[in-house]
């Protein structure tokens, strides 16, 4: 048990209030439960973690997440959920990149090779500083939707 969870009696207070009266988002007093049965204090329960996540129909690694939350962070923290993280800004390939795009595709492959593959095409886009990251799949989304032909 590496997070060790003491609750201050007005923590445990709170916590047993909310689980009593049952009200509210099933996480947050799943969340609740386990803080409460995780206490190491004089007044908690002190359960291991393999009993309470059996006892109370999560997993291991569930259990082990709060437990970690409320040690890091604070009691409050553990049973709200995370913000998501932002996605990334899409890139647009248009204009001069593109042409440069087509006109790297429908030139010479590398040595060795019978045609260019999408992925050495995104990293020609990187490497040569046109585009600071780009994916293969916006390479391979902007090739579809382009109407030139290379004249194969």
């Amino acid at each position: 048990m590496k997070f060790r969870v003491t609750l201050t009696e007005e923590e445990r207070g709170l916590r047993q209030k909310m689980v009593s009266a049952g009200k509210g988002a099933a996480r947050r007093l799943l969340h609740a439960r386990i803080v409460l049965q995780a206490d190491a204090s004089a007044a908690g329960l002190q359960d291991p973690d393999d009993t309470l996540a059996t006892a109370l129909g999560v997993r291991l690694s569930t259990v082990h997440r709060v437990r970690q939350r409320v040690v890091d962070e604070s009691c409050a923290a553990a049973l709200q959920p995370r913000q998501p993280r932002k996605r990334p800004d899409t890139i647009t390939i248009t204009g001069a990149v593109a042409q440069q795009r087509m006109a790297l595709a429908c030139g010479a492959p590398p040595r060795g090779h019978g045609r260019w593959t999408i992925r050495w095409l995104a990293a020609q886009r990187v490497d040569g500083g046109y585009v600071p990251r780009v994916s293969w799949d916006t390479i391979r989304q902007a090739l579809k939707k382009t109407t030139a032909s290379c004249g194969r």
